[in-house]
């Protein structure tokens, strides 16, 4: 851990470019922590960070007192991560939003090379790659987003909130985050963002650095089965068919987790396509690492120092 007051004299070094940085947390403090040291590290400084805690147990008093310049916001407790994202995205007056979960970390030229990307291409969002907190492998590259045709690919996108800054008024167009998607509602503001016509890209030059160790996720359990329900139901109609039988077997893969009952079996029959497509992906990649190993988070990464 550094210094327990990173952030000072952050005020004077304001950006001019006018970032607001929303965190959403809920009941992770000390990973928190980590993420509000990485956004005071920054090169570029943001004009404001606001943490939106939806935690059961509120954080704001003890840590406001550590980060006097991050404003700390309650609201209702397990109000969702695209509630919170959104209350904040409210509150801020940045002309860009850059969004980060309480347990990722930036490095310190991420904001100054995003914005950079923004500014000199005229996008309305751009996202950088994911790599492994632990072991600094990437583990997922946001897909190319043509700007003059349909999205072809709806799932795996790895447009993941951390990893995306955007531009507040393509933000707002869309809609913001759709708070009725318990999971899943960082790929519906990108697809919602690029159906109204927004640029959407890619920036290689830097990336965030996502904390996979196993933990109190919200996209585990029932929230993973209700997210993946609510966003069939809400892009039944404009999914690819592709992508759409995709994520009914991926619904049914997640219903048999929970229940214990082989129901994927109605997915090999209903959608075989489907079910042939991820087998080749089983046999192709295996098992993800991050599901069978477990470790924990280093204190000092030498990418983000």
């Amino acid at each position: 851990m550094i210094s327990p007051h990173p952030n000072q004299g952050l005020k004077e070094g304001f950006s001019r470019m006018g970032i607001t940085v929303v965190i959403p947390t809920c009941d992770r403090e000390p990973k928190l922590r980590s993420a509000l040291d990485s956004v005071f590290r920054q090169s570029l400084r943001p004009r404001e960070i606001l943490v939106i805690d939806n935690g059961c147990i509120s954080i704001c008093d003890r840590l406001s007192g550590i980060y006097p310049n991050a404003e700390f916001v309650r609201i209702p407790p397990r109000a969702g991560v695209a509630v919170a994202r959104n209350w904040g995205a409210m509150l801020g007056s940045g002309v860009y939003l850059a969004f980060l979960d309480d347990d990722d970390v930036w490095p310190v030229d991420y904001l100054a090379t995003m914005v950079a990307h923004l500014e000199a291409t005229g996008d309305g969002l751009v996202a950088a790659p994911n790599r492994d907190l632990e072991t600094e492998e990437i583990i997922a590259m946001p897909i190319p987003i043509p700007c003059d045709s349909r999205l072809k690919q709806w799932r795996e996108l790895a447009y993941m909130g951390s990893n995306m800054v955007m531009r507040a008024d393509d933000f707002w167009s869309a809609g913001g985050f759709p708070a009725r998607l318990v999971t899943g509602e960082d790929r519906a503001l990108v697809i919602r963002m690029h159906l109204n016509g927004v640029r959407i890209s890619r920036c290689l030059d830097t990336f965030v650095l996502r904390n996979m160790e196993p933990c109190d996720r919200l996209t585990s359990g029932s929230n993973l089965l209700m997210g993946k329900l609510s966003f069939l139901e809400a892009f039944r109609d404009e999914m690819p068919r592709r992508d759409r039988h995709d994520d009914q077997l991926s619904f049914l893969i997640y219903l048999s987790k929970s229940w214990g009952w082989p129901i994927w079996l109605i997915g090999v029959f209903c959608v075989p396509a489907a079910a042939f497509r991820r087998l080749l992906k089983y046999l192709r990649s295996g098992i993800p690492k991050w599901r069978i190993t477990s470790s924990t988070c280093p204190t000092g990464n030498r990418l983000y120092k």
